[in-house]
């Protein structure tokens, strides 16, 4: 998979809540679902249910939610979920009231919130900020630039861009070069690189959501 900061966090955020090391799942096989927009995968889109779906739904534990939430409107009024939720927290409002629907419950002890929001508590703070500003580029942004092995293992390892990679992309240029002292960090880092990065900066610029 293409190196995501934002995605990969998942891994720590779910260590700091259950305690246990992440393995991957289906969403037919998982326990726990996280960071991102992967509610989608959760909903049934056959108009019948099978008989194999059905064990799925009534026979497997239920799959715990910590924050995540859907990214695409509802496809009819009358979706159903495959799996049966234990709804911790969801990632904002909207989410919310769409699971209330499915639900048909109402929910109001979920906490909201995407759980990047503990990343100051996986990785406190150790420096005051001492940066003006750090541009953050999408990662699929950052795909189309042509690099070396060895850039690409520099970027990650410091958690900023070199000024060669910067160049091949002109808009964080003109950013970086609009904005005395920014840099142009790297979202291909390690979750810890890229947030204590973040954390040196009095202001983010991102072009994604994960970044802020």
């Amino acid at each position: 998979d293409m190196p995501n900061f934002g995605d990969r966090l998942n891994e720590d955020v779910c260590r700091f809540l259950s305690g246990s090391d992440p393995v991957w799942a289906s969403p037919k096989r998982c326990n726990a679902t996280f960071i991102g927009s992967i509610l989608e995968k959760f909903i049934y889109r056959r108009k019948r249910w099978t008989a194999d779906a059905l064990w799925i739904k009534y026979f497997r534990s239920k799959v715990d939610v910590w924050g995540s939430g859907f990214i695409k409107d509802p496809e009819s009024s009358d979706e159903r979920l495959m799996r049966r939720l234990n709804i911790r927290a969801v990632r904002g409002k909207i989410t919310l009231e769409r699971l209330r629907r499915l639900t048909g419950r109402a929910l109001d002890d979920v906490a909201i919130g995407d759980p990047g929001l503990l990343a100051s508590r996986l990785y406190p703070a150790k420096k005051v900020p001492f940066r003006v500003c750090g541009i953050i580029p999408h990662h699929a942004e950052l795909a189309e630039i042509k690099r070396s092995d060895e850039i690409v293992a520099i970027e990650r390892e410091s958690g900023i861009l070199l000024d060669s990679t910067v160049k091949a992309m002109p808009l964080f240029e003109r950013l970086a070069k609009a904005i005395p002292g920014a840099v142009v960090l790297n979202p291909e880092s390690a979750p810890k690189t890229v947030i204590g990065r973040v954390s040196e900066c009095e202001t983010v610029l991102s072009s994604a959501m994960h970044g802020l």
